[in-house]
């Protein structure tokens, strides 16, 4: 008998995570779908990383140590083989859990989050899903901007960057302003 389950289901994230955030999000981790059907019809399996290190697994969940040796992720609680392949309905919970992490994350390291317009929240979600914790005291510029309601300040700031596999720093501009498209934040444009 196979002790893995093949579709665990996580519940929907809840706000802030709205469908346009949702989708923009997902597009900025995976917009050619790469390890989609390479290995298994129909399945994500993990692909090379922008940023070297561990692989990447569907919707922009990088491989832990962990993952990455023993081949196994944990979606719901449950183990999941990653050699087999992920359904969209396995994709998608693992989306939905690795979000809500970083949610979970930003609740402890960034004051006031909760109290936050849904518009910043995401924001400041989208850059723990893409680079891990985030303080206030190491992004200033952009907790200023939130703090003063300055959506084109916050436009500015939310860039974030990876090195890639050859040491090269690279900004993430088109992903910053696709999300912030995506939200409805304010260009300052009349």
């Amino acid at each position: 008998m196979d002790a893995y389950v093949e579709a665990p289901v996580v519940q929907e994230v809840s706000d802030p995570a709205s469908d346009a955030f949702r989708t923009a999000l997902q597009g900025a981790e995976n917009s050619v779908r790469a390890g989609y059907g390479e290995v298994h019809a129909d399945k994500w399996t993990p692909h090379v990383s922008l940023e070297g290190g561990t692989a990447t697994l569907a919707y922009g969940h990088k491989l832990t140590d962990t993952e990455n040796r023993t081949r196994v992720i944990k979606i719901d609680g449950q183990p999941v083989p990653i050699d087999r392949g992920l359904d969209e309905t396995q994709a998608q919970a693992l989306y939905d859990q690795d979000v809500k992490a970083a949610q979970d994350r930003l609740r402890r390291t960034w004051p006031g989050y909760d109290g936050l317009p849904d518009k910043y929240k995401n924001v400041l979600t989208n850059i723990s899903f893409n680079i891990g914790a985030v303080r206030p005291d190491r992004w200033p510029s952009l907790s200023k901007a939130m703090d003063a309601n300055d959506d084109v300040g916050v436009r500015k700031e939310m860039v974030t960057s990876y090195e890639d596999a050859n040491g090269v720093r690279q900004r993430l501009s088109s992903r910053a302003q696709n999300i912030a498209d995506a939200i409805g934040l304010g260009t300052g444009a009349n």
